[in-house]
């Protein structure tokens, strides 16, 4: 690569109660792959593309646990640097979930606008 860009590769895993399957937990995981390319002295564009897993498991009363989601991302941005500490950029997000229960699979486009500092 030249200079000013980078590539990463990001990776998570976390176990958790359901919002909205009362006794049920999920383990959720997943990957990201990323680039970003400084473009001058304040702009940057990133892309990055990834996969994540959501498997369902029953830990307390009765009722149909297994359920997996798959989903698939990619999202790219561009951010402005205002100073060594604070910037803001956008972004947009597309994500197909593959779930093996019937109807609860989707797409989904989301954009928005994003803040950091650092300190």
């Amino acid at each position: 690569p030249k200079e000013g860009t980078e590539i990463y590769l990001n990776g998570y895993r976390r176990e958790q109660a359901s919002p909205y399957l009362p006794g049920q937990n999920y383990t959720q995981g997943g990957a990201a792959l990323g680039i970003s390319q400084r473009l001058g002295e304040k702009w940057t564009a990133r892309l990055e593309g990834g996969v994540e897993r959501a498997a369902y498991s029953q830990v307390s009363g009765a009722g149909a646990a297994g359920r997996v989601d798959n989903i698939h991302f990619i999202r790219p941005a561009l951010e402005y640097r205002f100073t060594d500490d604070f910037s803001m950029g956008l972004f947009y997000r597309y994500s197909e979930n593959s779930s093996n229960r019937p109807g609860l699979g989707y797409k989904s486009h989301i954009g928005g606008i994003e803040m950091g500092y650092r300190f």
